[in-house]
């Protein structure tokens, strides 16, 4: 493994150390993760704890109230963004597999956020041509599909000022990341955004205009 490689697994173990210091709440989501895989035979990518409250922190630090999921897998980091808003706030969350749709749904009653959250069942690009917006918050998973080609669906619901964060993981199979990189670069070009990227093929962006 190359050295910057080992240096980046090494930090997000940290991570994955400081936050397990606080309960979470949806542990128990995330841990079921692993079992479904082997029972559905899927390649399922979940976030981490750490990502999942990095996702909290940017709903709370942006004030976000209308955010958009695609690839929203089981709900975790759902589960978590919701927490973060307050008194009001919706996240539609986009899930292609109708496994993992009715999975989330039962996790959303589960926690009676069903008033909070809105699983859209089908894939991201037959979909969010027909949402209307404007999201304060885009979440982009693995297993989104090639969003490439919705693009410009994608920033005309995003609002100015609104956030954008897609989160590949350096684990996720090919299959599940397609289109992240052509996306990235789309971004990196577009000068009505202003993009971060990280390590993990992790990219932050704002639109500026």
């Amino acid at each position: 493994m190359p050295e910057g490689s080992e240096a980046a697994a090494a930090t997000d173990e940290i991570a994955e150390q400081l936050t397990g210091r606080r309960p979470d709440r949806y542990a128990e989501v995330l841990d079921a993760m692993a079992p479904h895989r082997r029972s559905h035979g899927c390649a399922l990518v979940s976030p981490t704890a750490a990502q999942a409250r990095e996702l909290a922190v940017v709903v709370r630090a942006t004030r976000a109230t209308y955010v958009l999921e695609l690839g929203a897998g089981l709900g975790y980091a759902a589960l978590h963004m919701v927490s973060a808003f307050g008194y009001t706030g919706r996240l539609d969350a986009v899930e292609g597999d109708p496994v993992h749709a009715t999975l989330m749904e039962e996790h959303v009653r589960r926690y009676a956020l069903e008033e909070r959250i809105r699983v859209q069942r089908a894939a991201a690009n037959e979909v969010v041509s027909a949402l209307s917006g404007p999201y304060d918050l885009l979440v982009i998973h693995p297993g989104s599909g090639d969003v490439t080609l919705i693009y410009e669906d994608l920033l005309r619901l995003l609002r100015t000022n609104g956030s954008l964060v897609a989160l590949a993981g350096s684990d996720a199979p090919a299959s599940r990341t397609e289109g992240l990189p052509s996306f990235a670069e789309r971004l990196a070009d577009d000068d009505r955004i202003l993009p971060s990227f990280g390590p993990g093929e992790r990219v932050f962006a704002t639109r500026i205009r």
